[in-house]
């Protein structure tokens, strides 16, 4: 699958590319460019002739929008899809507990992942265009997203330690009682 959103992309760079070719043709055609140079000689405008036919920079750009594209259709699409449809298969690879006792949780958890991902892009997008109280609202739904996501999931401890990873942050949770240690004196 992740071969997949490298490859996905390059659609978008060959649109780029051929919107670029669209547009060259049609300036050259129209004799647009030379127009504007006329009215506004000190004005920054391409030579004559214009960029590169067709711009390589702009294949570039068409590839990481569609790397971009890629990543919005994961997390707006195909995650909540894979969480509503095949919720057991999201758990086992999320090294979730899926055990009944937990299923419920653990899938309100999921679900709440892919808001936390798209919450974070509004934070940065009120924060470049400098909307103070959009900024503020997110940063605080972004922390609660993220506390009560971490008050819901339960790992599959057992799963995380056998692959050596951390078996996670779960706030709430009861830790098993330790057995209590001798006295040595």
């Amino acid at each position: 699958m992740k071969s997949r959103w490298f490859i996905f992309p390059l659609f978008g760079a060959l649109g780029a590319i051929v919107a670029m070719v669209v547009t060259e043709i049609v300036m050259r055609v129209s004799g647009a460019v030379a127009a504007a140079q006329a009215r506004d000689p000190y004005h920054y405008w391409f030579a004559e002739d214009g960029p590169p036919f067709p711009s390589f920079m702009f294949g570039i750009l068409g590839y990481v929008a569609g790397l971009l594209l890629a990543l919005a259709f994961f997390v707006v699409v195909l995650w909540p899809l894979q969480i509503l449809l095949r919720p057991r298969q999201a758990l086992e690879e999320n090294m979730m507990d899926a055990s009944e006792s937990n299923f419920r949780r653990n899938r309100a958890a999921l679900l709440m992942m892919p808001l936390i991902v798209i919450n974070a892009f509004v934070i940065a997008i009120a924060i470049t265009a400098d909307i103070g109280w959009l900024a503020l609202l997110s940063v605080l739904l972004e922390v609660a997203m993220v506390v009560i996501t971490m008050f819901l999931q339960r790992a599959d401890k057992k799963r995380r330690a056998q692959a050596g990873l951390s078996t996670g942050v779960e706030l709430g949770h009861k830790k098993p009682a330790r057995p209590e240690r001798r006295k040595l004196y």
